[in-house]
């Protein structure tokens, strides 16, 4: 399901925070079942809906249905529909009191790179490297589920350490950690 979700916001061109939101809903919207002993849904619509629904939160532009439903692959088309997205967003709202976002690592990893004076990405080539390097962890971190119950902040400040100590840049040996 990450990988539909992922797939799904790669074609779309998508912020990075649509990403993590959609994984978030999906995920807190599939442990709010589990908690109850309820079924799991189509994990295709849920998908759909969940990078819909993040869409519709991030992005600028309101999402399409039908745009959504022709990316996907013809097996796939064939359990996913408008009226079912529609069914299914309306369920994953209730299930989840509408409560839409959590914060997510990016605010934190923007929020250290401030701290750390590695927020200067257009003009600064060691710090766009960092950066760069920071947001391909917290991509690998959505991939596994070992990091669902770690904070994001916690899971921020691990990829920036993580993405300073590997950078051959004069950014590690700025903050001190080379």
């Amino acid at each position: 399901m990450v990988g539909l979700i992922t797939d799904l916001h790669r074609l779309k061109d998508y912020k990075v925070e649509s990403l993590h939101l959609a994984i978030s809903v999906a995920d807190r919207y599939l442990a709010s079942l589990a908690a109850r002993g309820a079924c799991c849904p189509n994990l295709t619509l849920l998908a759909t809906i969940s990078v819909l629904i993040a869409a519709k939160l991030e992005q600028p532009i309101s999402p399409s249905f039908n745009r959504m439903i022709n990316l996907l692959s013809e097996e796939q088309k064939k359990v996913v529909n408008k009226s079912e997205l529609i069914r299914m967003e309306r369920m994953v709202l209730r299930e989840l009191e509408f409560s839409m976002h959590r914060a997510g690592p990016i605010p934190f990893l923007e929020r250290f790179q401030r701290l750390l004076d590695l927020d200067q990405e257009k003009t600064d080539k060691a710090a766009k490297q960092v950066g760069f390097c920071a947001r391909q962890f917290l991509k690998f971190t959505t991939m596994k589920s070992e990091y669902l119950d770690m904070r994001p902040s916690l899971i921020a400040a691990a990829s920036l350490n993580l993405s300073i100590n590997l950078s051959m840049t004069s950014a590690a040996e700025k903050v001190g950690l080379k």
